[in-house]
This record gives C-alpha cells, structure tokens and sequence, in this order.
C-alpha cells in the first residue's frame, strides 16, 4: 500500500516531548511506516504562538535539526513545511532560502489570529504588503502555498498570486464547510479554485472539522461532497497527525491508515481510495516534488 500525507505535526511533536521517531506514542513513528510500500509525507514546522517571531524563527532551526536527525534514512520520503510563516517576518528572503536548503517546500502562512502577512481563518484580514512581497518571492523560488488556517480573503489574495504565477494552490489538512461549517474549512468555491489550479485538498482527521459524531460516515460524508462536486481529482490525505490529541474515526495513527483504507473501499470503492491516498498526489505534486528535490 502507498500512501501520501500532506501535513503532520510530527516534528514539533518530537521535539517539544523529547520523543525520537521510533517513539510509538506518536501518530507517525518509524515501526507504523515499514507496513507501507512507498510514503511520501509533508513533516511541518510549527512554533509555539506563545513565542516571538524572532524567538519562533530560533526555534525552527533547532526543531528542523533536531527533526532531520531523529528522521535519518525516512528523511528521504519527507518534505518540509513551515506552518505559521511569521518566522520569516524580519528577513524574508534570507530565510526564505535557508527554508529551501532545509529541504522545506510547504509555507502555510498563518494558524490563527493575525500575523505580519495577514489573517488567519479566524479574522477577515487579508494579506498585508509584507505578505504579498514573501509570498510572491517563495512562489518564485518554487514553494507552494498552503490555504489550510488562511482567512477568506487571505485564502483569494494567495489563489490570485499562484494564478498569476500558473503554480498549483494547496489545501494540506481542510475539510468542506458545507458538511461541517468550520472557519477552517474549505467554501465550495474556494475548494472548486483549489482544483482547478491543479492543486490538493487533503482530509483532516481533526474532530473539530469532520463533525459530529467525527466517525466514518462523518469523513464519508466529505469525500461524497468532494465527488459530487467535481473534486474527486484534487482530493487526498491531510490527516494533521501529531497536530491533535484525539483523531476522528477512533484512528490512532498512521498504523490504523490500511484499516480506514479498507473501510471506504467498502463505501467508495478501491479505484476512488487509491486515488485519495496516494494517485491523485502523485499525479499532482509527484512530478513536482521530484524536480524541487533534485535542487536539495
């Protein structure tokens, strides 16, 4: 089985707990992997609100290390994210490339509340200048743009930089508001953009943003939504493993992924979850991640 995750919070997991990646108390450890024949897993980094942006930026270079060190070989099958990119505030684009060199890929530019670049899903705030000048810059240097935590109008200022660009806009780890009418996530139109630029929209396992009871039928709903809509091409996993305590589904992590992959088959079919969990990124981002890799 192959599968491709788009967002996990494993490496600020290991790093605030002091775990290493053989640890099984996390979502995504190294024994859970080995069951899989091919993985390719977006790994984010994270940095306490409770922190300074010049305090957060020190921390990323001390998680990151600590992350590609505990990882070893597996570090191969992973690319980076930077989640919550006020840590790039007071030199963009010095850090800009030392993200690139990190092997990061990914800048989710907010989380929540307000940021140097703008607004999270929580506010109506747009980006800010600084944020178009980083986000225009990182589009130029090959990242993505992920809208996962953006607000409304920081998710269109982002798909009209990307579109501007012809680079794909990502959603690592949204659902669908119209099934569960979370601030986090995905209107229907903003889905629909997402598709059409050739980019992702992958499921998350946050309670919060399935919806109650966060069960089967609840995630089911989702991909119904997704396939009715037309989406069924952009859709794959966000999962946000490591990122919460409690999983929907009763999942307990990555171990549990053959588990939920048989269970849909049963709703949608083999040819539809072989696509969520790993075809769709693949023909996506596959060609993509190969070339940004090359220049690692």
């Amino acid at each position: 089985m192959r599968i491709w995750l788009l967002h996990a919070d494993t490496p600020y997991r290991m790093y605030r707990e002091r775990k290493d990646f053989q640890n099984p108390a996390l979502h995504i450890h190294a024994d859970a992997l080995r069951a899989f024949e091919k993985v390719r897993i977006g790994m984010a980094y994270w940095t306490d609100k409770r922190l300074t942006d010049e305090e957060g930026w020190n921390a990323y270079l001390v998680m990151q290390a600590d992350a590609q060190r505990k990882f070893g070989a597996l570090q191969h099958d992973f690319f980076g994210a930077v989640e919550d990119a006020r840590i790039l505030a007071e030199d963009p684009l010095p850090r800009l490339k030392q993200l690139w060199r990190d092997g990061v890929r990914v800048i989710t530019p907010f989380w929540a509340g307000e940021n140097p670049l703008g607004g999270a899903h929580d506010t109506d705030t747009p980006l800010t200048p600084l944020g178009r000048f980083i986000l225009t810059n990182a589009l130029a240097m090959g990242f993505l743009l992920d809208t996962s935590h953006a607000s409304r109008p920081a998710f269109w200022d982002m798909a009209q930089l990307t579109r501007a660009q012809g680079v794909p806009l990502i959603a690592t780890h949204s659902n669908f508001f119209d099934i569960c009418p979370h601030t986090r996530n995905l209107t229907r139109e903003e889905a629909l953009a997402i598709s059409l630029s050739g980019g992702l929209i992958g499921l998350n396992f946050v309670p919060a943003h399935v919806g109650a009871p966060a069960d089967i039928d609840a995630l089911s709903r989702h991909i119904d939504y997704a396939l009715a809509n037309g989406l069924g091409d952009a859709l794959a996993l966000g999962s946000d493993f490591d990122g919460v305590d409690t999983l929907a589904c009763s999942l307990h992590g990555a171990e549990d992924l053959s588990f939920l992959a048989d269970t849909l088959s049963c709703r949608f079919g083999s040819e539809t979850v072989e696509q969520i969990f790993h075809q769709n990124a693949e023909t996506r981002l596959g060609g993509w991640l190969s070339s940004v890799t090359e220049n690692i």
